[in-house]
């Protein structure tokens, strides 16, 4: 499976490689397509879970950079990929988004509440 965390170009620029592939699903890119493939009913306000076969994803909706921007939490490694909602970089975020983002940041917020996230320099 082949998901991005939004659709900005240089996180989806090499899916042309892996279409036709068998046993491989890209996920589209767009909040609908993302939506569908997660099974979010309620998108942005649901979280969903995951299954790739024993290991455990969630699926947080944090439109705001864009409006099809996911999370993934790896409950195995306890690892939270943030795309570019999160980074220590130049964020952008469109003005009309502003609303958005925020409750994107409460909804991850509200999932990392007694959810084991590591960070360097705080043991694991």
């Amino acid at each position: 499976m082949i998901a991005h965390s939004h659709t900005h170009g240089d996180h989806h620029q090499g899916d042309i490689e892996f279409e036709g592939r068998p046993d491989t699903a890209v996920v589209g890119l767009y909040t609908t397509e993302v939506s569908s493939y997660f099974k979010i009913a309620d998108w942005p306000n649901d979280i969903a879970r995951y299954d790739l076969g024993g290991r455990i994803l969630g699926i947080i909706p944090t439109p705001g950079h864009q409006a099809s921007h996911i999370m993934v939490y790896d409950e195995q490694t306890r690892l939270l990929f943030s795309g570019d909602t999160l980074c220590a970089c130049r964020l952008y975020i469109p003005r009309t988004s502003l609303l958005a983002i925020a409750r994107a940041i409460d909804r991850v917020v509200a999932f990392t509440k007694g959810t084991p996230i590591p960070h360097p320099g705080r043991p694991h």
